[in-house]
Parts: structure tokens; sequence; C-alpha cells
């Protein structure tokens, strides 16, 4: 009698150990969802393989958009795991991986949501490798039985190499976000931000570089990769990579910067611009606001009621939009927009032709309070960003093409022209001259500026290099690099970057170079954000290298602890 009391109360118990865990299971499945809400796809991995892959199995039916993954340092539940999973008909939707002692079969900063059982982790390595493959801005999920104060302690010494908050409810979990990675950059529009000088903020990016990830997406989309706007119109941030795919361009792709997942397509918009979670794109004579992460339209913005001809160029700066249209050939204008409603603050009417090239080129920019533009005729004005009052204009000479940047306090005017090229700088205030250089024929397309130095190519392809105060010449590259004039040049930490026969590297400070023959030939360019390299076609290679910026500490790298509902 006392022996079958005793089983009794043990089935008893046992069934409300599993009731509980069931209860647990479905409360993290519940808080999973709400997190993957915030976007359309993603990556999801499992640490713990909890009851034999049951959790990683319920997350796969509740969020089918998602892609799951498990993974244990125990053996016996990764075999379990993957039988129960098979059984279930889902080994494919659900993987299953091994973790052994060099850690977690994933790249770095891969996964976007992360689960993990605290009695998988054992002493601060294990922790450090979950936070490892979670993407920034990715959420970490802790449960089990927490110790409050050796948790604490934990996240305490890893947010040495991370930027964490974290929620802390005890008995329950701990949500730890991760923050961003300290001198990570981005590339949120055209020629990476509003003043069009296409060298990126991002102080992460050093060889020797490695593939972080490689896609094809022809699957996806009809035709070859071929990403025309790839060295003009692709943009990155945080959250999103936005490009054109498809031989025709008929296809904006939108992906996970840090693992290349498809988030969603749309018809593309060759304007663009990456604020934040916002995605502006304008064809025409609308601005299209979009969730860039969930692929939501919030809001439609019209032009300015006086604006002539649709929409031909767009750019970004302090909360505004401004714009150029294509006009009626004989004037066009120049206009503001608040960016978080799109009310109209201002209105210039310019005399002339539109620039024809203004976003494969760089027709308008903005930066120092100033808005700059060209008329295809050759006038440039520059206005007051505020208000846009005139400031002044002057003529300038125009070629085929020309293109316009600011950088490191300078104006730079660069016309194209088959027969004689030409770079001429000038001070912003004023528009005044301060240097004018010519170079015979149209290969001088590629021109960067970053530490005082001015780089270009002539037409036998080599690099050549001005100073930016005189407009001297420096040095020039011996041998040439072929194919160096294809098309845009990207910058980035000390970096020149190009890409034709190889992709190259060349460090201006310490004028060596950094051949990759392996990423494939293309004369399609380069991006640089988040510390990844982006170079397009065939496929996108997202390659990282350098880890942690010299000289730069995680400015969030003390923990935020937030005392959740259950304490």
């Amino acid at each position: 009698m006392k022996e079958r009391r005793m089983l009794c109360l043990l089935s008893f118990a046992a069934a409300l150990f599993v009731t509980s865990s069931a209860a647990r299971g479905q409360e993290l499945v519940v808080e999973v969802s709400q997190l993957a809400a915030s976007a359309k796809h993603g990556l999801i991995l499992e640490v713990g393989c909890e009851g034999q892959g049951e959790l990683a199995l319920a997350l796969a039916r509740a969020i089918p958009s998602y892609r799951v993954y498990a993974a244990s340092w125990d053996d016996a539940r990764v075999e379990a795991a993957r039988r129960k999973i098979d059984d279930a008909g889902l080994y494919g939707r659900v993987a299953v991986n091994h973790a052994g002692d060099d850690g977690l079969p994933f790249p770095d900063k891969c996964m976007n949501i992360l689960l993990c059982a605290v009695g998988e982790m054992k002493g601060q390595g294990r922790l450090q490798e979950c936070l490892r493959v979670l993407r920034p801005g990715g959420t970490a999920i802790l449960h089990g039985e927490v110790n409050t104060d050796e948790l604490r302690k934990l996240l305490r010494q890893v947010s040495e190499t991370h930027s964490l908050n974290y929620e802390l409810i005890p008995g329950k979990t701990v949500k730890v976000k991760k923050g961003e990675t300290a001198g990570a950059g981005e590339w949120s529009q055209v020629h990476g931000d509003a003043t069009n000088r296409r060298v990126g903020d991002d102080r992460l990016l050093a060889p020797p570089l490695k593939v972080a990830w490689m896609r094809d997406y022809w699957k996806e989309v009809p035709g070859e990769i071929h990403c025309k706007f790839a060295h003009g119109g692709a943009i990155a941030n945080q959250n999103v990579l936005v490009f054109s795919d498809g031989n025709n361009r008929s296809q904006l792709m939108v992906v996970d910067s840090y693992n290349g997942i498809t988030l969603w397509k749309h018809k593309d918009c060759p304007i663009r611009i990456l604020a934040g979670e916002k995605l502006y794109l304008a064809d025409g004579g609308q601005i299209f606001v979009w969730n860039a992460l969930r692929g939501e339209q919030e809001e439609c913005y019209k032009l300015p009621a006086d604006a002539k001809g649709p929409l031909l160029s767009l750019r970004y700066a302090d909360r505004t939009l401004f714009g150029l249209t294509a006009g009626d050939g004989n004037g066009f204008t120049a206009f503001a927009l608040e960016a978080a409603t799109g009310k109209a603050l201002w209105a210039f009417q310019a005399t002339g032709p539109a620039p024809s090239n203004a976003y494969e080129g760089r027709g308008l920019c903005v930066g120092d309070q100033r808005v700059f533009f060209a008329n295809k005729a050759g006038k440039l004005w520059a206005l007051q960003s505020a208000n846009g009052k005139e400031l002044w204009s002057n003529e300038v000479a125009t070629g085929k093409h020309f293109k316009l940047f600011l950088a490191e306090g300078r104006l730079y005017f660069v016309s194209l022209d088959n027969t004689k090229s030409s770079v001429r700088t000038m001070d912003p205030k004023d528009g005044r001259e301060i240097w004018d250089i010519s170079i015979s024929g149209f290969s001088i397309m590629p021109v960067v500026v970053f530490d005082g130095v001015a780089f270009l190519s002539d037409t036998g392809f080599k690099l050549r290099t001005f100073d930016t105060a005189t407009g001297r010449e420096l040095y020039r590259t011996n041998p040439s690099l072929q194919g160096w004039g294809c098309n845009d040049s990207s910058a980035a930490n000390g970096y020149v970057i190009r890409r034709c026969f190889a992709l190259v590297l060349f460090s201006g400070r310490e004028k060596s170079y950094q051949v990759y023959p392996s990423v494939c030939p293309s004369c399609f360019g380069t991006i640089v954000a988040n510390g990844m390299l982006y170079a397009f076609r065939p496929g996108v290679y997202a390659l990282s290298g350098g880890g942690t910026a010299p000289g730069i500490r995680n400015p969030q790298c003390t923990i935020q602890e937030s005392k959740g509902e259950g304490k």
C-alpha cells in the first residue's frame, strides 16, 4: 500500500512537472512570437534542445516565417531532438546541431532571436558564445532556474565585449538585448550619406577579410542578379541591406544586413533612403515611407504644390528630406520636406535644365547647413538648408556628366567628358575656387576624399592622389590596377575599395594593397556598413574584417538593468 501511494505521489509530481514545463514553454513561445513580429523573417536559435526538441518544434509551428535552429552541448539531447523533429515531419524547417568545444556552429552575429536554457551555460565562455552569434539589435532570452547574482555577474563580465541591456524577472527569464557594435557605421543613402562623398563612417573594416555570409538570390527573382545600382543605389544600416535585383532592375530586395535573409521585395524604386527603421522610396511625384523590417507602408508624401516635374533626386539630413525635380526643360525645383510628416518646408525655383544624372551621379548634396546643386548648363547654387534662402551661385564648366560632393570642408565639382575631365574644389561658404585640376579622358569617375587626400584614376586606370589643400599631386600607383576606373570607389576606415578583376583594398595611410581575387570579378561596386563590406554580382557577398576598432571602447558597455513585472 505504501509503495502504491508513493508511486501515485511520484506520478502526480511528474505530471505537475510536465504541466509546468509545458506552461513555461508556451510562455516562451508567446514571448518569442512578440519579438518576431518586429520583422517579417529571421533566424531563431534555441540552445538546449529543451523537451528533446519540443520547444524548437513549438517555435517553428507558431512562427512559420522564421527559420528555427536548435543546438546543445549534450549529444544525447541533440540526437533525441533530431528524432522527435523528424517524426513530426519538420526536419528541414528545424535543424538541430551539436555544439562542440569550439562553440556553437554558427557565424558571428547571425541570429535575430536566441533562447538558452540556463542549465546549458557553464561559465562565461558559453554565454559569450550565445552573444557572439546574436546579431546587434537581437534579443536573447535566458530561461530556467536563474541564480540572479551569478547571472548578473556573468553579464557584467561579458559586457566588456558586448553592449547589453537586460530585463531580469526572477524565477522566469532574463531578456538580454544586444546593442550596436561600437565603431560600426551605416551607408544609408545612395552615396553613403547626404554629402555624396562615398566615405562611410564605419571604423571596423580592416583586412584580413572573411566571408560573413553569401547568398545568390537568382531563385527568388527571375534572371541573373544584376545590381546596376549596387554601386550607387545599394544602402544598408544595422537593420537591413537594400539593393536592386534582376536583369532589368525590376525588383527591390530588402534583406537582413547581418544574415542575408530576405525580408520582403518591392517593385524597384531608384531613389531610396534609410533612416533607422524607415525606408523612403520615391518614384515620380510621390515619396513612400515604409517600415524597413516589416515591409509595411506607413505614409505617402506628395511633392510641394509648386514643384516642377517629377522627383529626380532625394537626400536626408537633420530629419529633413531634400529633393530636386526633373523640371520642364526651362526650370526645376529644389525643396525640403519634414521627414516625420511630409510637411513642405520650402521650395526654390531654379533656372535652366535639371541635371540629367542626379541619382546615378551626384547632382544634389547636403551638408554644413547648406544645400548644393547645379543645372545641366553648369550653374551652381548654394541654399540655406533651414529655409531655402539662396546664399550664392556661380557658373562652372560641365562635361557630359558631373558629380557634386562635400568632404572635409571643401565642395567638389567633378566634370566628366570623353576627352577631358576635371576636379574643381570650392569653399562651400562662398563658392570661391580653391584649386582646379584637369585629366585627359573619361576615367576620372572614382573620386573619394579622406585624411586630406583626394583619390582618383586616370585613363590608364592608375590611382592618382592629390593634396586637398593645394591640389598638388602626391603619388601614383605603379603598376596600375586593372579596371580601377570602371565605377565609383567607396572608402571607409582609411581604405579605398575598388572591385573589377579582383576586390582591392588600398590603404591610403600605409600606401599598400590587399587584393582578394576570390571575390567574383565584377564592375559593380561595394558599400561598407556594420563592420562589413558588401559586394554585388553574382549574388551578394558580405565580408567582415578587423573585429574591434583600435582605440574604440564600447560606449554602452555598462549594463542597464530594469526590474520586470515579476520583481
